[in-house]
């Protein structure tokens, strides 16, 4: 006995009266219209989503981020919202939310410490979609990185033509081991500190000490060091400046050509040159800011140029994302300026 669906026949005749309507030219109201919609809902009818893609967990302080992308397909109709769940094995999850309405989610009821899995899917108006793959994240309290203390006591040795430096590991390496020492140099006690203009070299983290061969004799120099660290992600932490040294090159070779009477001029030579050093030095402290006591010179992060006053913590709040890639995984430095952990990106 064959069986009549009822459900095929209301469509073939939907279908027919659609032809005759359309080639018979009679368009009564919106009947061939009305006939052309029914047929294209039985054709296609609508389904749940498939699963969000690329979930991402990043972990902070009592807080875990997620991102994703949206589903490949809404399933013929807009996705109205996602579920989160959430567990503390990957075999067993529970619902957390449903009211998420972008491709990102903050939970910031979790414990530090404790590892966490989560999911997501999709809503439309047919149902739940596809749940996407299983992330974990393990919220800890952040490390805030520091920078070393400067290098000390830099002291300065004259020979003919060069200069030797020595200086002491400073007493603090926030944490982190020294990567190196830069040297600095310049020529006049006015001159101002820059980075760019008064480098000199640079010596690894284990070498406390740099000779100066590059000196012409009897020329005045002040030198001064600071150490510097790599961070992982690019850049670099630099210390304050170290104490600065002055000195005054000159030949260690000695004239053998004097006589009796230069004899009796050096005590009187030398009363003149102590006066000179004693001005100059005078002059010195007063036009150098370096000796002044509120003076203070502040730890600073190489991220990019110009060099800012660092301090560093994790991305905390929903507007702070990278301005390449709009990850939140960043951190974030005391000038605005931040770092990308997903694209390596740093910004201002």
């Amino acid at each position: 006995m064959h069986t009549v669906n009822k459900g095929e026949n209301v469509r073939k005749i939907l279908s027919l009266s659609l032809v005759v309507c359309m080639m018979s030219g009679f368009f009564i109201g919106n009947v061939c219209i009305f006939s052309e919609n029914v047929v294209n809902a039985q054709a296609t009818e609508a389904t749940t989503p498939s699963a969000p893609e690329y979930l991402q967990a990043t972990a902070g302080d009592e807080l875990v981020t997620l991102e994703w992308f949206a589903p490949v397909s809404t399933g013929g109709t807009p996705i109205t919202n996602y579920r989160v769940y959430r567990g503390t094995t990957s075999q067993e999850q529970e619902l957390l939310t449903t009211s998420v309405y972008y491709t990102w989610y903050i939970d910031s009821s979790v414990t530090n410490g404790l590892t966490y899995y989560y999911s997501v899917s999709a809503d439309n108006s047919v149902g739940e979609g596809d749940i996407s793959t299983i992330v974990r994240a393990t919220p800890t309290i952040p490390t805030y990185i520091t920078c070393p203390s400067p290098p000390r006591g830099l002291q300065a040795v004259v020979g003919d033509g060069k200069v030797k430096l020595s200086w002491t590991e400073p007493s603090d390496d926030g944490g982190r081991q020294v990567t190196g020492y830069h040297i600095f140099r310049r020529t006049s006690s006015t001159q101002e500190y820059t980075r760019e203009d008064n480098y000199l070299a640079t010596v690894p983290g284990d070498v406390l000490n740099y000779t100066d061969s590059t000196i012409t004799n009897n020329q005045v120099y002040y030198y001064w060091v600071i150490a510097y660290q790599s961070l992982d992600g690019g850049g670099s932490l630099w210390s304050a400046y170290s104490n600065e040294v002055r000195v005054p090159p000159e030949s260690d070779g000695e004239d053998e050509t004097g006589d009796d009477r230069a004899s009796l001029l050096l005590p009187i030579l030398g009363i003149i040159i102590i006066t000179v050093i004693s001005l100059v030095a005078f002059g010195f402290m007063r036009k150098t800011k370096i000796f002044d006591p509120s003076y203070k010179m502040e730890c600073a992060a190489t991220i990019q140029p110009p060099f800012e006053p660092f301090t560093a913590r994790p991305s905390q709040i929903d507007s702070e994302v990278c301005t390449k890639c709009g990850s939140r995984n960043l951190t974030i430095y005391e000038d605005g300026s931040g770092f990308c952990h997903n694209c390596k990106n740093a910004f201002m």
